[in-house]
């Protein structure tokens, strides 16, 4: 997910999903859940005062896939 960045963001991700349920990379914040539950925290950041940008489940890579396949160690 893409969102104006701020501490507040996090805190508030921390709050909803647990610390464990999110990490930042590259100027995102990546949340671990079910894809399914992105309306309602869509609804619950907004209601927050956060600007969300983009929400979105985050796709492998073909590389990715295919060494998840073969087994093989990346």
């Amino acid at each position: 997910m893409r969102v104006t960045p701020s501490d507040a963001d996090r805190r508030q991700l921390d709050r909803m999903l647990g610390a464990a349920a999110v990490t930042a990379v590259d100027g995102t914040l990546r949340l671990s859940v079910n894809p399914d539950r992105a309306a309602d925290i869509n609804d619950a950041l907004v209601g927050a005062g956060i600007k969300v940008s983009e929400l979105r489940p985050v796709e492998r890579t073909l590389e990715e896939v295919f060494l998840t396949l073969t087994g093989e160690a990346a």
